[in-house]
């Protein structure tokens, strides 16, 4: 698995277009099926561009997790501060940091943070869970010992599980809030706010395995 890159992309303009054409064609398509000539085409370089500037389309994807994940970081950091401060955190509060902050990118259907919440849907779907989880390790370093003060009977190793089973719905969700509102089971469809609420409620509900 290759290494996430954590410094800030270069300031060159080509470079800078490559990665946002990578990102929209990964999240469109999925990682297999977009080329490194199709993201060339898209961002109307030369097809030898990712090549002089990434290296690799290996080190461009990393290139473009990289890109969004320290602003993300540090929207839930920010958020994780009063919590850290609670004895006793409630799980759906410490959830909330988990989802709200993603969500918050996803918001705008045709916003740039909309395609990254695509792009991280597409490497999870392509089997890339592992990589994404090294670009959120910091932020699941705060994360992890305040889930554990809210779940004292469920074990690290449990939590960490069950964080794995509902990353792929939680991704898919927002990474297309409109498919999962269309099949909304109910009398009346919810506010986008509304469905992030029912997100939450859904990943602390797994997380407690029903107990709480």
């Amino acid at each position: 698995m290759a290494t996430v890159v954590d410094a800030p992309l270069a300031p060159d303009a080509t470079a800078e277009r490559l990665v946002e054409a990578a990102e929209r064609l990964i999240g469109e398509r999925g990682l297999a099926a977009t080329s490194v000539r199709a993201v060339c085409a898209e961002a109307g370089a030369n097809v030898a561009a990712v090549h002089y500037h990434f290296g690799s389309k290996d080190a461009l994807v990393d290139a473009v997790l990289a890109r969004r994940m320290a602003e993300l970081t540090t929207r839930r950091l920010v958020l994780l501060e009063p919590i850290e401060a609670q004895a006793h955190p409630s799980v759906n509060d410490v959830v909330d940091v988990l989802v709200r902050p993603l969500a918050e990118f996803g918001r705008d259907a045709d916003g740039s943070g909309r395609a990254y919440v695509r792009f991280l849907a597409a490497l999870n779907a392509a089997g890339e869970l592992d990589r994404i989880g090294v670009a959120f390790m910091p932020q699941y370093e705060r994360l992890a010992p305040l889930l554990a003060r809210a779940l004292p009977g469920v074990s690290r190793t449990l939590v960490a599980f069950r964080l794995d089973l509902v990353s792929t719905p939680l991704l898919d969700t927002l990474a297309r809030p409109e498919d999962a509102l269309r099949h909304w089971h109910g009398e009346r469809r919810p506010s986008y706010d509304g469905l992030v609420d029912a997100l939450v409620e859904a990943v602390a509900g797994t997380l407690t395995g029903g107990s709480a």
